[in-house]
């Protein structure tokens, strides 16, 4: 949680050289969906902080979670298991 705020942010660490936007969104999506489904009272947002390998000060990345990219990682899943399904 941060100072001033109510509910808990989630926070993921990447160690990758640049960030991905489509990638990190839906991955924040998702985390955001996963946390909130398991019962937890999070904000709107996920935060990546992106460590550099030289050591400098880290780069903060904020997502907030919409329904555009929900519903993209939802039709990420259904196209999974369409392709894996081996019946």
């Amino acid at each position: 949680r941060f100072p001033g705020q109510d509910q808990l942010t989630l926070i993921d660490y990447k160690t990758s050289r640049k960030e991905i936007p489509k990638i990190w969104d839906m991955q924040a999506a998702f985390y955001h969906y996963l946390a909130t489904k398991a019962g937890w009272d999070i904000e709107n947002r996920v935060v990546f902080v992106q460590l550099l390998p030289d050591g400098k000060r880290a780069n903060l990345y904020h997502y907030k979670i919409g329904k555009e990219v929900m519903d993209a990682c939802f039709s990420a899943v259904k196209t999974f298991r369409f392709m894996n399904d081996k019946s």
